[in-house]
């Protein structure tokens, strides 16, 4: 049975010999590095670690024997080095036969070998002829003397060559798309090249021009960046490709911008708010906050209507005139979401009727809304018209007209959040007050003004 173990073993051996480069290790060929509990051998491709295991002096660590000794409990770590694929087996020559050792290969997998049974377990060959054999695709064991002393001779590696490096040559995207532009507004885009491996430089080549896109590489064979810009100067369709290669390898990157014109020089500004038709044009294209004007057509119902009456006050669709388009669609229309409760009191439709018709300009996000260019959020507004939510109201005994207040008896003003700000008899100027919705009782009347 011996014999036949002892065979296998060997035969193992040699046809790993035969599809592996190989590399002995013997204690007396190499000088250790003594640590603190551990003595390091390094070999042309292996660093092997002895551990220091308790109930011992350091005196093992001496080069007395022939043999690399293992006391109960010492570990012995062989890890292969950067040359190194993988280790297809270990071959370890025994000095005293049925010596137990427990090995663990590092490669998610634990097997525990009691060198003499004769068993045979995956990966891994135990003999009773003084030599303890491991196999497997490993990049490192760990040998522990289970129950006794182990005495080694020497071991004998056979292990695979580090295979050749796979080069990388990838872009963060293959397509840069700005969309729609204002004329007048450029733009830029960083490409992140990411390169590895590479033996070759990389070969930048814009292999379709377009006049108003240009390209700033910064390469390297380890990668690097390109700074696209676009010159959104003249309106147009604009479409550009660029190409990468090295090693044989092939990277293409599409760039595509649509500049188009707004109304005049228009820029978002409240100086030079957009209009509807900007907003329209730009299709949602920018992601920005701006200023946009136009007048209030009713509140919307969907993507494609308006309410016939004013149910809420959480938006209200901009038209491009002051007559409002019964058949108006998201096509005519800018919806306008409200989602401040002051705003949705100062001038929702709901609680402001008479508002419709209004020239306003307001403030927000230039987002889809209700599936269509819309403004989100808006945060601020102004009238451009100079109405007032009420002109002429002496039929009511209050007459509101160029910020003064004219009534009989006691007038007070309030603010939007319920605070009194003025008070007086008769005659009383607000002039002096911020913009915004006020409510005025008097003369037993209460009523909304707009400064």
């Amino acid at each position: 049975m011996k014999k036949i173990y002892s065979f296998l073993a060997t035969m193992l051996v040699a046809m790993v010999a035969w599809a592996s480069d190989s590399e002995t290790f013997t204690h007396v060929a190499y000088s250790g590095e003594d640590g603190t509990n551990m003595r390091t051998y390094k070999t042309d491709n292996f660093t092997i670690v002895q551990q220091k295991g308790p109930g011992k002096s350091d005196s093992w660590f001496e080069d007395v024997y022939d043999e690399l000794r293992l006391y109960k409990n010492q570990t012995l770590t062989i890890t292969a080095g950067s040359n190194v694929g993988t280790i297809d087996s270990v071959f370890i020559h025994l000095t005293i036969e049925k010596n137990k050792a427990e090995i663990e290969a590092v490669n998610d997998n634990t097997y525990d070998v009691t060198a003499g049974s004769g068993s045979l377990v995956p990966s891994i060959i135990a003999s009773d002829m003084g030599r303890l054999i491991a196999t497997g695709k490993v990049t490192e064991f760990v040998i522990t003397a289970s129950s006794q002393q182990m005495r080694i001779v020497s071991i004998d590696f056979f292990y695979s060559d580090q295979p050749a490096a796979t080069p990388v040559l990838k872009a963060s995207t293959d397509v840069v798309d700005f969309g729609t532009v204002p004329a007048g507004q450029n733009k830029k885009e960083t490409i992140t090249i990411e390169a590895y491996n590479l033996t070759e430089d990389i070969v930048f080549t814009v292999t379709e021009e377009s006049s108003a896109i240009s390209y700033t590489p910064q390469l390297t064979r380890d990668g690097g960046t390109i700074v696209v810009t676009l010159d959104a100067s003249v309106a147009g369709d604009y479409l550009g490709e660029i190409q990468l290669s090295a090693n044989g390898l092939k990277q293409t990157v599409v760039v595509g911008a649509s500049v188009v014109t707004t109304g005049g020089d228009a820029d978002g500004s409240e100086a030079r708010p957009y209009s509807v038709d900007d907003v329209l044009t730009l299709n949602n294209s920018l992601a920005v906050e701006a200023w946009v004007e136009g007048y209030i057509w009713g509140v919307v119902k969907s993507a494609h209507a308006l309410q016939d009456t004013f149910k809420d006050d959480n938006s209200i669709a901009l038209g491009a005139t002051k007559d409002f388009d019964a058949d108006a669609t998201t096509l005519d229309f800018v919806p306008v979401q409200i989602k401040d409760k002051t705003l949705r009191s100062e001038i929702g439709l709901m609680t402001n009727p008479t508002y419709k018709g209004r020239h306003i300009m307001v403030y927000g996000k230039l987002e889809a809304y209700f599936t269509a260019p819309g403004v989100k959020e808006i945060s601020q507004y102004k009238w451009l018209d100079n109405e007032t939510a009420v002109e002429d109201i002496e039929a009511e005994g209050i007459v509101f007209s160029n910020d003064r207040i004219v009534a009989n008896g006691l007038i007070e003003v309030y603010n939007i959040t319920g605070q009194r700000v003025a008070t007086g008899f008769n005659d009383i100027s607000i002039n002096a007050m911020p913009q915004g919705l006020y409510i005025i009782k008097a003369a037993d009347k209460t009523v909304k003004v707009i400064k």
